[in-house]
């Protein structure tokens, strides 16, 4: 049987966003990419799927 095992979610603020799935599901924090580096994101799991919280917008060059 087929399931999801990836979701990408598109925000304003990756981190309070990550905050709340963490708090309110118990994800953990598998990794986190600095603001400001145009590639801002936080990747949270439960062990089976994994959540990528990414900055809204474009990188900048």
């Amino acid at each position: 049987m087929a399931r999801i095992k990836h979701i990408a979610l598109h925000t304003e603020d990756p981190v309070k966003t990550a905050e709340f799935y963490k708090k309110v599901f118990g994800l953990q924090e598998l990794h986190r990419k600095p603001l400001g580096t145009g590639e801002e994101g936080v990747w949270l799991s439960d062990g089976y799927i994994y959540f990528a919280i990414l900055k809204i917008g474009r990188r900048k060059n």
